[in-house]
């Protein structure tokens, strides 16, 4: 479209053009970058149906890899907090999002606001 532009009489018709350009669909490059919390709960969504996992299965994933890495706060009753869910998915899943969008879709997640994420959390997010 850049390089062909209509022209009227040699000229450019811009209301035409911005048409154009009105209609033309802003996709994401990759699965792996999101830009608003709808689109982040979206592809996490998606992630799950991909990779064929449940949500236990996943926090497990989350709580077994945070005593890995010895993140702080790594509780005996396998809680999730909102810091171990927001370093996973930063690296594992959303590679390409700013830390700090997904820290703030992170606490949106936490539906009851007690700092952990848990499947009842996940469950009415999705």
């Amino acid at each position: 479209m850049i390089k062909y532009i209509p022209k009227k009489d040699n000229k450019i018709d811009f209301i035409e053009f911005l048409s154009m350009v009105n209609t033309i669909d802003i996709v994401p490059v990759s699965d792996e970058k999101v830009r608003n919390l709808f689109e982040f709960a979206e592809k996490l969504g998606n992630y799950f149906t991909k990779e064929k996992i449940t949500i236990r299965k996943f926090l497990k994933n989350i709580y077994k890899f945070a005593r890995d890495n010895n993140l702080e706060d790594i509780g005996s009753n396998q809680e999730i907090t909102i810091d171990h869910f927001t370093e996973f998915l930063i690296r594992y899943i959303f590679k390409q999002t700013l830390r700090g969008d997904i820290e703030v879709y992170c606490k949106e997640v936490d539906i009851d606001n007690d700092g952990y994420i848990m499947d009842n959390d996940l469950n009415t997010f999705l």
